[in-house]
């Protein structure tokens, strides 16, 4: 049976990459962004009006980021088990997030990201268990 995936990116990376993905989308320009004489599309060559132009006004933000986030999966009958929680204030970012390893371990990694980079302090829960015989790259034929 093949299953769907939003992201062919195994575990962490795939959270990570969503995080980025998140944080990216919050930096984008918003319409209103594009103003002046004429907005996006306007100007000199565009004419008057345009894309979220009116005649010079312009929405600016300014100021430190300030957001928070969190989810979590938990899915006992697929072994779905992660999540992650994130706040900003100002420059500084915290958060932490979780899943379950295929040995059966469960990985936190809790995070500081500033001005002095990003700082993770990673941990591992339970003990890691490995069949005994085939499996992943076995050799009484359990490999792919």
């Amino acid at each position: 049976m093949k299953t769907m995936s939003f992201c062919n990116v195994p575990g962490i990376a795939c959270l990570i990459l969503l995080s980025i993905f998140m944080v990216a989308t919050l930096a984008a320009p918003t319409p209103g962004d594009y103003g002046g004489h004429g907005g996006f599309g306007g100007g000199h060559l565009g004419g008057h009006g345009g894309y979220g132009g009116h005649h010079g006004y312009r929405q600016e933000y300014y100021g430190p980021a300030h957001y928070g986030f969190q989810y979590g999966v938990h899915d006992p009958h697929h072994g779905a088990n992660f999540g992650h929680q994130e706040e900003r204030e100002g420059y500084t970012t915290r958060g932490s997030y979780y899943v379950n390893l295929p040995d059966g371990r469960l990985q936190k990694v809790e995070y500081i990201a500033d001005e002095h980079g990003y700082r993770p302090i990673v941990s591992y829960e339970g003990h890691a268990h490995y069949p005994s015989h085939g499996g992943y790259g076995g050799h009484h034929g359990g490999g792919y």
